[in-house]
């Protein structure tokens, strides 16, 4: 598949220069978000890789919430990022589990709103107690159900999402019809849904490894999955706004997320919390990362004011790569002018416009200039809609959002020999809503702009089919380390399953 990107970077200049090279336009008030990591949980999930410990057994609660304050008034205040004369888009408490599907008290959920907080998020995953207990969940079905419903006497139905995870070991399309129908019965006016994704060194990982569970889902189940999704949800009246995200109306999208998606700065604030900002001097946008071990964090605080580990600039390539592949994962896509005044160059000069063109063509991506689909409020917050007022943009379309990982990602293959001249086979590929570079030269480095890929190991190809009316290859992997890519970030992942392409 040809790559929608027209020109390789360098054809702009652009290697890894920092973002105020880029002639930024954005206003001084753009709006930023805070994100606040809590870093213990009651016991942690066998799929989860983020910075999470199990609560001590006497946590130093107290020390923790003064360490984060005295962080978040450090950076409120401090004149290189301006942040005291920007308005807050959201504040998004994440990270463990302070209150428990099996804790929740209607006095606690009471407190919550009373202290501002206007939308709860459940991590139910499943209602299925044998899978529950794989997954390290330490609640049942019935306390996931009880649970939703003392959130909706105090959140109501308008304030309340939870998460479903589908693709789970053994899970049939009719266990999860079931199970789709029966959260959806429930749910709020917004749900999560994601596919399970295998991530390296988790104790689910090294289950799968040693046979002790059934096997993942197909990638013709999976997918099989994800389609049944998108058809009840559809009934039950949920808008697919984002890969993994659907919502029964515009004020029900996540705001917090699509400052994530539309590359907004946030504040990352706690153990391992990861944020992005922009400097008020120059304009160059720094990536922060928070001390992850809550310990070394609070001693930081305590000492320096802020528990930050590292802070790096943002390359040019970085924010355009953020730009598109977070956007082309929405219904909303790419306004044109945002992308102008956070990157200076016009969204135009960058697609291949034939390939575009084919995208389009195959019902794919929709081009708008200045002129808004009608139904363009159920998946775009009203707050962002001006910036499709005058010079339109690029999105997907239903069916582009569903092929959105295989669009993305070829986007990769023109960088192919500039990038990896010493491999003899490589593939460009996506999984569980990632992309993958695959190689079967073991013994080299390789790179894509500043990113740097460890060595990759050899795999075996199995079947070539066509899945979801898209070229697709199976691929087998036994305990083969690979490296799979999301913006800004490459993360190795050991796996023990079939791949698709």
């Amino acid at each position: 598949m040809r790559t929608l990107i027209k020109h390789n970077l360098h054809s702009f200049g652009i290697k890894t220069q920092s973002f105020s090279t880029l002639n930024t336009k954005l206003p001084a008030k753009t709006p930023f978000s805070i994100y606040i990591h809590w870093p213990y949980c009651e016991s942690k999930c066998t799929y989860c890789n983020f910075n999470k410990y199990i609560n001590p057994r006497d946590p130093p609660h107290e020390r923790l919430v003064k360490a984060m304050t005295r962080e978040l008034d450090f950076y409120l205040t401090d004149p290189r990022f301006g942040l005291k004369n920007k308005r807050l888009n959201s504040v998004y408490f994440g990270g463990g589990t302070p209150s428990l599907a099996l804790s929740i008290e209607s006095a606690k959920l009471q407190d919550f709103a009373k202290a501002g907080v206007n939308r709860l998020s459940l991590g139910i995953q499943s209602f299925n107690d044998k899978d529950l207990k794989v997954m390290g969940r330490d609640h049942s079905g019935t306390d996931a159900i009880r649970a939703i419903t003392k959130a909706k006497q105090v959140f109501h139905k308008e304030r309340l999402t939870f998460d479903l995870i589908f693709a789970r070991p053994g899970q049939t399309l009719e266990a999860w019809d079931d199970e789709l129908k029966q959260g959806l019965e429930l749910a709020g006016d917004h749900m999560s849904i994601y596919q399970l994704t295998m991530e390296r060194s988790t104790p689910l990982h090294k289950a799968s490894v040693r046979g002790e569970l059934p096997p993942l889902p197909s990638p013709d189940e999976a997918a099989d999955m994800y389609e049944q999704t998108l058809k009840r949800t559809s009934e039950y009246g949920f808008s697919h706004y984002e890969v993994s995200n659907y919502c029964q109306n515009e004020s029900a999208i996540s705001r917090h997320n699509f400052s994530y998606w539309q590359g907004m700065d946030y504040l990352g604030v706690g153990p391992g919390a990861h944020g992005r900002l922009t400097r008020t001097e120059d304009g160059v946008r720094v990536r922060t990362f928070g001390e992850f071990h809550p310990n070394k964090y609070m001693a930081l605080c305590e000492s320096e004011g802020e528990g930050i580990r590292k802070m790096v600039p943002i390359s040019a390539r970085e924010t355009i790569e953020e730009l598109i592949v977070f956007g082309m994962r929405t219904r909303m896509g790419v306004p044109r002018a945002r992308f102008q005044a956070m990157t200076g160059l016009y969204l135009d000069n960058v697609l291949d416009k034939e390939m575009l063109q084919t995208y389009i063509e195959a019902g794919f991506l929709i081009d708008e200039a200045g002129v808004m689909d009608q139904a363009m409020n159920k998946y775009v917050p009203n707050e962002l809609l001006s910036e499709w007022d005058l010079h339109g943009g690029i999105r997907p379309t239903e069916s582009g959002l569903e092929r959105m990982d295989s669009i993305i990602c070829s986007r990769f293959q023109k960088f192919k020999k500039s990038m990896f001249p010493g491999s003899s086979n490589i593939t460009v590929c996506s999984y569980a809503n990632l992309n993958w570079i695959l190689t079967d030269s073991p013994s080299e480095f390789f790179f894509i702009g500043t990113l740097e890929i460890s060595a990759l190991n050899t795999w075996s190809t199995v079947t070539k089919r066509t899945l979801i009316n898209r070229p697709a290859i199976t691929l087998e992997f036994k305990q083969h380390v690979i490296a799979y890519i999301i913006p800004a970030c490459i993360i190795p992942a050991c796996v023990s399953q079939q791949m698709f392409c």
